[in-house]
């Protein structure tokens, strides 16, 4: 399979800790399709470069333009809120503001927290034949 191939030679480069190497991978997949996980590896790999794709290519605001790219196409990605909170607190040293960012995380877990209790509920009245949730969908 495709995807299989792909994902297979992502994690090799990933494992390999070369950051300029995965750095170059996830750029040339940019015009296509690249996942919340790739840019916040991109991150950390920009952040842990010594060489060529070091801060001296990339600075601070290109990192947070990555970080909210994610939050904009993938709000509830919750690793964001905590990359992005712990990037405010060591490395811009505004705990402030990276409190702030943790406090948006925790509501989004709290609201995906809350939609999977709902779910869970609705499943567990559906296996035991209590269907009056189902009705009221309707009245």
């Amino acid at each position: 399979m495709k995807e299989e191939k792909f994902y297979k030679k992502y994690q090799k480069i990933k494992n390999s800790r070369d950051f300029d190497v995965l750095i170059d991978f996830i750029e040339n997949l940019e015009n296509g399709y690249v996942s919340s996980s790739m840019l916040l590896d991109k991150i950390r790999a920009i952040l842990l470069s010594e060489t060529e794709h070091s801060l001296e290519e990339y600075d601070f605001d290109d990192i947070l333009k990555i970080f909210e790219l994610i939050i904009e196409n993938d709000p509830t990605c919750i690793e964001v809120y905590i990359e992005k909170g712990y990037f405010y607190h060591a490395i811009l040293d505004d705990d402030d503001r990276a409190l702030e960012i943790i406090e948006t995380g925790l509501k989004k877990v709290q609201k995906i927290k809350d939609e999977l209790e709902n779910a869970q509920k609705d499943i567990l009245n559906y296996k035991s034949g209590n269907l009056d949730w189902y009705k009221d969908l309707f009245d």
